[in-house]
């Protein structure tokens, strides 16, 4: 109960938040990141399933069934920085799964010169020429690859199915490694709310002067970072059940809880 004493008091304790002026900042600080980091735990913890379990699925899925999409009868190869292919030129690759796309995912022609002009009558994100791939960054860009940059190597459908072999274990570590930067991110982005309350600070200190509370801008900020703990708390439970907050609703929240605890200071 007493790991909860201080979060509990942050939300409404007329007394504590009397002594909040003449605490430390470390300590105001420690109380923060320690609040932010169980919050990121539990924030985490509804994310587990996604991460650990679906999204490699998924990944595997994408992976296996991608390979169905790569012509039978295709062979690319690349030697010396030179393109060539077995199939009669232009050759168009689709974009899997997208019913009437009017852009292929890929068109093959190591014989017609490049021009943007011809580029866009072939109607494809990428363009495999004799030393080049051209593809485009957005609608109005387009950027290129020298293929002399690759070692020589042979594309075709065995050789994607030996790539996907070696591949397919290391899926499993997509999951855990998205899981720690999403970890990493969200603490990070609460982090954030402490150049957040240096403003804030300004209208808590507002409040103070409403409330007849004599406080300094630093001593504002230290208000600030007790103050914030439900606001935090009503965020973490609208994230759980995907919920929209409304605007301003972290600061007003704020402001409601320390100037409940001012009102009723003695």
């Amino acid at each position: 109960m007493r790991i909860l004493q201080p979060l509990l008091e942050s939300i409404y304790s007329p007394t504590f938040y009397q002594q909040i002026p003449h605490k430390p900042l470390t300590k105001a600080l420690k109380y923060f990141f320690l609040l932010i980091l169980f919050l990121t735990i539990i924030r985490i913890i509804f994310l587990l399933n996604l991460f650990l379990i679906v999204i490699p699925l998924k990944v595997n899925n994408i992976v296996r069934t991608s390979v169905n999409y790569f012509p039978d009868n295709l062979e690319i190869k690349i030697k010396n920085g030179q393109a060539f292919t077995n199939v009669k030129q232009p050759y168009f690759i689709k974009i899997p799964e997208i019913k009437n796309n009017k852009e292929d995912l890929l068109v093959i022609d190591t014989k017609t010169p490049f021009s943007a002009t011809q580029f866009n009558k072939f109607h494809s994100i990428m363009w495999l020429g004799k030393d080049t791939l051209f593809y485009r960054r957005n609608s109005s860009e387009i950027n290129s690859f020298d293929l002399s940059k690759i070692n020589n190597f042979t594309l075709n459908k065995l050789h994607l199915f030996a790539l996907i072999e070696r591949v397919t274990p290391y899926i499993k570590f997509i999951g855990p490694l998205l899981l720690v930067f999403t970890f990493l991110g969200i603490y990070a982005s609460f982090s954030l709310r402490l150049i957040y309350l240096i403003f804030l600070a300004f209208l808590i200190w507002i409040v103070a002067k409403i409330f007849n509370q004599s406080l300094s801008y630093a001593q504002s900020y230290k208000v600030g970072i007790y103050g914030m703990t439900l606001g935090f708390l009503i965020e973490a439970i609208f994230s759980v059940f995907f919920l929209n907050s409304f605007p301003f609703m972290f600061t007003l929240v704020t402001l409601i809880i320390i100037s409940l605890n001012f009102l009723h200071a003695f």
